[in-house]
């Protein structure tokens, strides 16, 4: 398991043990998200790497967002 699964994984498991999680809301955030990242990516506005992982960005600007959202 790589180092942004085990983020997301712990991120969750602490998440869930406070609240419920709209896992609706969630994934509709994250699928947003992506696509603004790989729009980034097309116009040349943010860098990669052969390293890099979209899914995992995406997935912590994700948690960031819902957690946000959760404080309003």
């Amino acid at each position: 398991m790589n180092r942004c699964s085990l983020l997301t994984i712990n991120k969750l498991v602490l998440f869930f043990e406070s609240q419920m999680i709209d896992y609706i809301q969630l994934y509709k955030i994250r699928k947003k998200v992506k696509n603004i990242i790989k729009e980034k990516i097309k116009d040349d506005e943010l860098a990669t790497t052969k390293n890099s992982c979209i899914g995992c960005l995406a997935d912590d600007i994700s948690w960031e967002i819902y957690y946000l959202l959760k404080e309003k």
